[in-house]
């Protein structure tokens, strides 16, 4: 639950922060793996886990991989149906150019993920994490974004146990991949949202709508 508030004018110079809700109401908002690790880390005194850029990045992937499920077109018929739909024989070109889209930003994640285990898991002993079953950076992230669970959910689902070391260890690990998703970024760049609108301007990157740039 949260509710929403917004500066309102308060005499001819100045603001006050209030309540702007519909009639005073306070809303509720489904809360996905990063909030329940927030707010986990919140009743701890700690601050966030990860950074936004890293949440939005991983956020990204997820309204991704659920549009592109949500589509309903699979493999060479998207192709058969955008060549269709160019000749003017469906008019469904914009929608299957969008999906077609989704599927690239999709393929270009996934190779900036990879299939092997970050470092920082592949030093954990077999006699500290309790198994011999490796986390990969694939599973660790899907497990985050695609299946909502936590760092918790990630260890027990590999057999792993549940200690500080081994928590932190997968914890880094992600930020680390969460990061290489985002990929290259300019130094002067602070932060950056991820989203449908713009054009990716660094390349190889998912689309970027929102720039700010340090001194």
């Amino acid at each position: 639950m949260f509710e929403a508030m917004a500066m309102y004018p308060k005499g001819e110079d100045d603001f006050e922060l209030r309540r702007a809700g519909y009639q005073g109401r306070k809303n509720l908002q489904l809360a996905d793996s990063f909030d329940v690790m927030i707010a986990k880390a919140a009743s701890r005194g700690k601050g966030s886990p990860f950074t936004a850029g890293q949440i939005a990045i991983g956020r990204h992937y997820r309204d991704l991989v659920e549009r592109h499920a949500c589509a309903g077109v699979r493999g060479s018929s998207m192709e058969t149906i955008a060549d269709r739909g160019g000749k003017g024989g469906t008019g469904n070109s914009s929608f299957i150019d969008a999906v077609l889209r989704d599927r690239e930003d999709i393929a270009r994640l996934r190779r900036r993920i990879g299939d092997s285990a970050h470092v920082n898991l592949r030093k954990q002993r077999p006699s500290e994490r309790g198994a011999r079953v490796t986390i990969t950076d694939r599973r660790l992230v899907d497990i985050v974004c695609l299946e909502d669970g936590t760092i918790a959910d990630v260890l027990r689902a590999h057999g792993w146990k549940i200690t500080t070391k081994t928590r932190k260890a997968a914890q880094r690990a992600l930020a680390v991949v969460l990061d290489r998703m985002a990929g290259p970024v300019d130094g002067s760049i602070r932060s950056a949202h991820w989203g449908e609108a713009g054009k990716p301007i660094f390349g190889d990157q998912p689309d970027i709508y929102e720039i700010k740039r340090g001194k």
